[in-house]
């Protein structure tokens, strides 16, 4: 039964199997992340660290993806697993 619903899946037109490259660099501090988080808000699936953005927002907050530049807040930024 499960494979059988596998392959239906698989023949499914609004299933689209894609491959993406994400790196593991923060665009902040260009270190490797260790906290990965992004807004809620934002559409895309690469993350930035989360510690790196907290303390820049310390220094001048702004609260926008460094990203995409959309509205980050700290309630909408999620840690992503």
């Amino acid at each position: 039964l499960i494979i059988l619903l596998v392959r239906s899946k698989a023949r499914d037109a609004d299933i689209v199997a894609t491959a993406s490259v994400l790196s593991l660099k923060c665009p902040l501090s260009t270190l490797r992340i260790d906290l990965p988080c992004r807004s809620t808000a934002c559409r895309h699936n690469q993350c930035f660290d989360a510690t790196s953005y907290l303390q820049l927002q310390e220094q001048g907050p702004t609260w926008l993806c460094p990203l995409c530049n959309n509205p980050a807040p700290f309630d909408n930024l999620a840690v992503d697993e």
